[in-house]
C-alpha cells in the first residue's frame, strides 16, 4: 500500500440535519491502496460521513478533498469512485439482464446519448467474471440471491473501472456463506491495489481483510489498525456500557448491543 498517496481527505468537518448535529469535528485520511472499514452503532453517522465523502451531502464547516481536490469538484472526478449503496431501489420486474444492469455502470464514462461500444462490452464481461457471476449474465435480475445480486451492484459498480470503491453496508440481507464470498471478492480486489471503503456491523470479519478501520459514533472514537482500535474500552465508548463483546484471540468478533445510549448523545430540538 503507497501511504504518500492521500485519496480522500476530511478536515475538521461537521453535519447537522436541521438542528440534529450527527457528525462533529472529523478529520479522516484514506491512502492510496488501503482497506478502510468503518464501525459503529445505528445513528452514529456512518452513511451520512461516506455521503459526505462522495459529495452527495455537503458539510456545515469543514474541508473534503477527493484526490487533492475540493469535493465540490465531485462532478469532474466522479468516475475514479464507485459507489454500492446501502439499499439499491431495483424494479425485480424491469426486462433487463445481469449484463446489461451491469452496463449501467458504464453510461457515466459514456455520456449522453453515446451507445456501449465493444471496448465497453468486453470490461463488462471481464467484471462479471471477476466478481464471479459471468454465468448469470443473462439471467433476468429478479430471478437473482441476495448475494448474486449484491455481487452484480459491486460490478456495477467496477465497470466505472474506479480507483475507489465504497460500499455501505453490503452484507445487509444475504446469507452467511455469501457474505464470505462477497469478502473474499474485496480482498481480491484490495490485492489488485483497489481502494476500499466499506461501512460495516460485521466488527470481527472486518478486522481479518481490513487494513485500518474507524470507530464513527458522532466523531471518529479511534481510526488505525484493527489491532490497535479494537479493544473493549474503545468499543465501549461506542456502542455502550451495555454492549458485549466475545472474545476469540486479541479481537473481539462478535458485538451485541443492548438498548444502550451512544456515547456522544444526539441533542434534542429546543
Amino acid at each position: 500500500m503507497n501511504n504518500q498517496i492521500t485519496v480522500i481527505e476530511l478536515e475538521h468537518v461537521f453535519f447537522a440535519y436541521q438542528k440534529h448535529l450527527i457528525l462533529e469535528d472529523v478529520s479522516l485520511k484514506v491512502q492510496k491502496g488501503e482497506f478502510l472499514a468503518i464501525i459503529g452503532p445505528n445513528g452514529a453517522g456512518k452513511t451520512t460521513l461516506l455521503k459526505l465523502m462522495l459529495g452527495l451531502l455537503k458539510p456545515q464547516k469543514g474541508n473534503i478533498y477527493l484526490f487533492g481536490k475540493p469535493v465540490a469538484m465531485w462532478d469532474k472526478i466522479k468516475n475514479r469512485i464507485g459507489y454500492v449503496p446501502q439499499t439499491a431501489t431495483i424494479d425485480a420486474s424491469f426486462p433487463i439482464n445481469v449484463e446489461e444492469f451491469v452496463m449501467t455502470g458504464r453510461y457515466g464514462i459514456l455520456r449522453g446519448t453515446m451507445r456501449p461500444q465493444k471496448k465497453d462490452w468486453q470490461i463488462v464481461a471481464k467484471v462479471l467474471e471477476e466478481v464471479g457471476i459471468a454465468e448469470i449474465k443473462h439471467r433476468q435480475i429478479g430471478e437473482l440471491s441476495g448475494g448474486q445480486r449484491q455481487k452484480m451492484l459491486i460490478a456495477r459498480a467496477l465497470a466505472g473501472e474506479p480507483e475507489v470503491l465504497v460500499l455501505d453496508e453490503p452484507m445487509t440481507a444475504i446469507d452467511p456463506e455469501s457474505m464470505e464470498g462477497i469478502y473474499e471478492l474485496l480482498k481480491r480486489l484490495h490485492q489488485q491495489n483497489l481502494t476500499i471503503i466499506t461501512v460495516s456491523h460485521d466488527v470481527g470479519v472486518v478486522a481479518q481483510y481490513s487494513d485500518n478501520i474507524a470507530c464513527v459514533n458522532r466523531k471518529v472514537v479511534k481510526h488505525g489498525r484493527p489491532e490497535e482500535v479494537l479493544r473493549e474500552e474503545v468499543l465501549t465508548a461506542m456502542y455502550g456500557k451495555e454492549a458485549a463483546f466475545f472474545h476469540h484471540g486479541p479481537i473481539p468478533h462478535i458485538v451485541v448491543q443492548a438498548e444502550s445510549e451512544p456515547c456522544f448523545p444526539r441533542k434534542k430540538e429546543d
